[in-house]
């Protein structure tokens, strides 16, 4: 019997490994965690004072990435690499429409593994501009989604249309919850919720009981004070901003104030988990937030480092030390492969990740962001195409024209100047050009570059 029984025990683990591979988890861990996702919209890396309960959960109970960037920095693009793992260049899914959006492979995203995997799925908010309401997203039990506002925003709930009068993150805090309170009926079924509010998006409006709260003031730097933009591209040199009636400051204070009752929401959709440690949590923007940086006034899709730079936090502390600060590149496309890991989900259903497990050791050495040519700009005819990476020591981008040949470089010192003011190819073009050679090289590949192993694997 004893070793029939051995016997049995040692086959179970023998199919676990073939269809999970290995992973690491906790040793009290009996079943895989809860996911939680939460998303905001355009919030900048320097907006979560405006968060205290937010900051006191994570942080206790996980691990804070202050050097993470958005692959892609515009919402549709950013998104579909959380739910994919995957660049935008990968997905496809290169700008905001809905025919953008109908290139993401919804067969190869989290949403789709986790349920095929016994998950029982929600999703609550945002999901992307381009996604028509009347139109239910498959592989979620429970929905409803929206295309954004803070009032009279139109939802789509488990298939039913409906117009909410109210504040929209009222809506999907209570939505939020009822969720929760369904998926725990069954404690030995774990649950993924991915929670997207509208703040701190256009127009910025807060909660009637946030509308003066002090947030304190909108922390100063060089490329707000920048008068000389001769080294910057024509279209950024140029660029003439609409007056919208708010000063940059005041845009930045009202940002924080709505992101006020988003903290509200989070505070409360822990509080609401029956098991608050078995559940790995995550906590990003979809993109920042230019605020007159380069004289870039609301706007984003750039390589700048208020549009390209984001926050992220993650917590679970049945697995993640309480109170850790991991300096570590982190990017959007490193969400999907972490929870891949955390939830032991089959490579058959996530086999094109471009991006890194967070909780393993692998350190990237540079960062590669991508922007596509984007008439969505209110403020122009739109942007050419780009592509840069950036390391400890530089930034280096390109521009491209309309035949793919390269209209303009900017190459700038991480070290010595953080705030991008000083293109390098302005003031040195031959030695400029003779340093950035190798990186140019290491570009190029890097803008075919799918999947993390072979010769065209993401670095």
């Amino acid at each position: 019997m004893v070793v029939t029984r051995r016997f049995t025990s040692l086959l179970c683990l023998c199919l676990a490994l073939l269809l999970w591979g290995p992973v690491t988890i906790s040793a009290a861990a009996d079943r895989p965690p809860n996911i939680l996702i939460i998303v905001t919209d355009d919030q900048r890396f320097d907006q979560m004072g405006a968060m205290p309960r937010t900051n006191a959960l994570f942080k206790a109970g996980g691990v804070t990435f202050p050097n993470t960037y958005a692959g892609t920095p515009l919402c549709c693009p950013s998104r579909a690499s959380i739910f994919s793992g995957r660049y935008s260049h990968n997905t496809g899914v290169r700008g905001n429409t809905v025919d953008e959006v109908n290139h993401l492979d919804l067969r190869y995203t989290l949403q789709h593994a986790l349920k095929a995997a016994g998950y029982q799925t929600g999703i609550v908010g945002k999901i992307f501009n381009g996604w028509k309401i009347d139109r239910n997203p498959p592989d979620f039990d429970r929905w409803a989604v929206m295309r954004g506002g803070y009032t009279n925003a139109q939802f789509n709930v488990d298939g039913k249309l409906t117009t909410q009068t109210g504040y929209s993150t009222d809506f999907i805090s209570n939505h939020a919850k009822s969720m929760l309170d369904q998926f725990q009926r069954d404690p030995n079924k774990p649950w993924f919720l991915y929670v997207a509010p509208f703040a701190p998006h256009f127009p910025y409006t807060p909660h009637a009981v946030d509308t003066a709260a002090n947030v304190g003031t909108m922390p100063d730097n060089a490329a707000l004070h920048e008068k000389d933009k001769g080294d910057k591209p024509p279209w950024i040199a140029n660029f003439k901003p609409v007056d919208l009636g708010r000063t940059p400051a005041q845009v930045w204070q009202d940002q924080n104030r709505s992101l006020i009752h988003v903290d509200r929401m989070v505070q409360r959709l822990f509080a609401n988990q029956s098991k608050p440690n078995d559940t790995l949590a995550i906590f990003i923007s979809d993109n920042g937030y230019l605020l007159g940086e380069h004289g870039v006034v609301e706007d984003k899709r750039l390589p700048y480092t208020e549009s390209i730079h984001v926050p992220m936090l993650m917590r679970w502390p049945a697995r993640l030390k309480g109170g850790t600060v991991d300096t570590r590149y982190a990017m959007n496309v490193d969400i999907a492969p972490t929870i891949a890991e955390a939830a032991r989900l089959s490579t058959r259903w996530l086999p094109k990740l471009d991006g890194r497990s967070l909780l393993g050791s692998y350190r990237r050495d540079r960062v590669y962001l991508e922007g596509f040519n984007s008439k969505e700009n209110p403020y122009d005819a739109g942007y050419p195409a780009w592509t840069s990476t950036l390391n400890d020591d530089v930034q280096y981008t390109e521009w491209t024209g309309p035949q793919g040949k390269v209209a303009f470089r900017e190459l700038y010192n991480r070290r010595t100047d953080p705030d991008q003011l000083v293109n390098l190819f302005w003031l040195a073009p031959t030695a400029a050009a003779n340093y950035a050679a190798p990186t140019a090289k290491h570009l190029a590949r890097l803008r075919s570059s799918a999947g993390t192993t072979g010769a065209t694997a993401c670095t």
